[in-house]
């Protein structure tokens, strides 16, 4: 139970095994000694900049309690670097309660990185906000990490300051239920950054000092430090909606809205359906937005029989669609009314209604059938007589010589090629069935044993199909990621969406995997998550080869692994 810890936002981030066995001999006398133990992870981010102490955990065990030492720890406010910035902005800082706001949280990278990490405060844990994430832009996606979960973020270029900077940037949606003044913390991003070089260590240093200097690039390796980068927090005024002048049948929308609509067909009979299409626009988010019933529409409600209930509406572009089926109860129906939406408009400060045109209907009468019109009905019979048939075959016949002896006997089933096929196919069938039955349970009872058989044919065609693919060199980065995550994961038993090199490192270890296979390993996660977000010097030449070294990393595993 960590409930006792304040100050922090807490996230599980899994557990693992830490057992330990032993076997000792001495003076022939041998020994086992068993060590069981688990590590349970936590991620802690912290709230605000202090002085922090996290009390003794208790832990229950074989019916014992154990408790861990308390832990101190002070929170400073994020420092402020020259290659990076955060920054948060809201759409509008006053609003009506209802009324969408869009937050936008920005990353401006002028450094190269190989990792991104963006901590967002819970919003949507907080009782006078409903958040959601807003709709993409349609720039250039990148995965990153947002509260250590994988998210999608939208990349892009800006020149500010001087010099050019890559952004990621997450949007969300606030719409605020009540009013008031809520305050929004800050977010952080934490970065793994470029912090210099060094030189590779080898046995061969002593002989070729003089060539791998600093300046000769194949003699150095990057080294990465830790940054932690904050913004400012931001406040949000909220609003009621005013009483005065509120329509009768206002339902809450708030915004500026336009409403159209369409109906098919439009020449139809009294009773007949008749699909009618409302199409409501205005406010940039509308997934929230539903329509008032179409009964308390008072025109259309007199002219037409209307189901009680609507929809919920399909998002198509910048409009949300809801269609309903409405029937004409009069022949002397012209039209289908105007259909109202009241609102109150943000940027007016007063109420406002939105309104459709008018639809020409043409309704036909329908005639009804009565007791009279049925009983001068006339009834027609077929009267045809049946014919005496004098063609053909007339007679039966009685004699006996005709008949043939049809006693059944199994071994004449084996005479004719059906009858070996009526007896062999049923049990072939069957057991056919058994081996596909037999090896769908192995399957499922052991579904990573089947993916690690497939993992490594999976690999190859994936990186082999990188240069088919017409793609920047950042979604091949991205490609050659995904690739070598989803065959650690199947050959590890893990699960591979935000898998990283910590998760696998270990694992590797205790299969035995050496040591520079476990280094090339960690190069190909480092590669691959700074030209994710820097770019790549060498182009997609470059990209390439780092696949073709891939797929040789693979094959190394894959022999140690047998």
């Amino acid at each position: 139970d960590l409930s006792c810890i304040s100050g922090f936002t807490v996230e599980d981030m899994g557990s693992s095994r830490n057992s330990q066995d032993s076997i000792f001999i001495f003076n022939g006398k041998v020994t086992r000694q068993v060590r069981l133990g688990y590590i349970f992870r936590y991620r802690l981010t912290a709230q605000k900049e202090g002085v922090f102490t996290i009390p003794p955990i208790t832990i229950r065990a074989e019916g014992k309690e154990v408790q861990t030492m308390p832990v101190q720890i002070t929170v400073r406010k994020p420092t402020r670097t020259l290659n990076f910035k955060l920054k948060q902005e809201l759409s509008k800082t006053r609003c009506y309660a209802g009324e969408p706001v869009i937050l936008t949280i920005t990353l401006f990278i002028a450094q190269e990185v190989r990792a991104v990490d963006i901590r967002v405060p819970d919003y949507a844990g907080r009782d006078e906000c409903y958040v959601t994430d807003a709709k993409k832009g349609g720039g250039n996606m990148v995965q990153i990490m947002v509260n250590g979960q994988v998210a999608t973020a939208e990349r892009g270029e800006v020149f500010m300051e001087g010099r050019n900077w890559t952004t990621v940037t997450l949007r969300k949606v606030l719409i605020c239920k009540k009013s008031g003044v809520i305050e929004l913390e800050a977010p952080i991003a934490v970065l793994e950054a470029l912090a210099g070089y060094q030189k590779r260590r080898s046995i061969f240093d002593s002989v070729f000092d003089s060539m791998l200097d600093d300046d000769f690039p194949f003699g150095r390796q990057k080294v990465y430090t830790r940054v932690v980068v904050g913004a400012e927090p931001l406040k949000l005024q909220v609003e009621n909606i005013p009483e005065a002048g509120r329509p009768r049948n206002f339902a809450g929308h708030v915004g500026r809205y336009k409403i159209e609509t369409s109906a098919t067909p439009t020449e139809v009979a009294v009773g007949d359906p008749i699909t009618l299409r409302i199409e409501v626009s205005g406010p940039e988010y509308l997934e929230h937005v539903n329509f008032p019933p179409l009964e308390n529409q008072e025109e259309l409600a007199r002219d037409f029989k209307i189901p009680r209930e609507i929809g919920a509406g399909v998002i198509e572009g910048n409009k949300k669609v809801f269609t309903q089926t409405i029937r004409a109860l009069r022949e002397d129906v012209k039209e289908i009314p105007p259909i109202e939406l009241p609102y109150f408009d943000t940027e007016e400060g007063k109420f406002a209604v939105a309104r459709s045109k008018p639809i020409p209907l043409k309704v036909r009468g329908t005639r009804v059938i009565t007791a009279a019109d049925a009983e001068t009905l006339s009834m027609t019979t077929a009267g045809n007589e049946p014919e005496v048939w004098t063609k053909g075959i007339c007679h039966n016949y009685e004699d006996m010589t005709v008949l043939e002896n049809q006693d059944f006997n199994p071994w004449n089933l084996l005479g004719s090629v059906s009858g070996i096929a009526l007896v062999v196919m049923p049990p072939f069938w069957y057991f056919v069935l058994l081996v596909v039955v037999v090896a769908i349970q192995r399957r499922k009872a052991d579904p990573w044993t089947f993916q690690s058989r497939r993992a490594y044919r999976e690999l190859v065609r994936k990186l082999r199909s990188i240069r088919r693919a017409d793609v920047d060199v950042v979604a091949i980065c991205e490609l050659i990621h995904e690739a070598i995550r989803d065959y650690l994961g199947a050959k590890l038993r893990l699960s591979s969406g935000a898998l990283t090199f910590a998760d696998v490192e270990n694992k590797l270890k205790e299969l035995g995997v050496s040591s520079d296979i476990i280094d090339s390993v960690a190069e190909i996660f480092r590669w691959c998550e700074s030209g994710r977000y820097a770019g790549l010097a060498g182009g997609k030449d470059e990209a390439y080869r780092k696949a073709e070294q891939t797929l040789q990393v693979a094959t190394k595993i894959e022999k140690a692994l047998r």
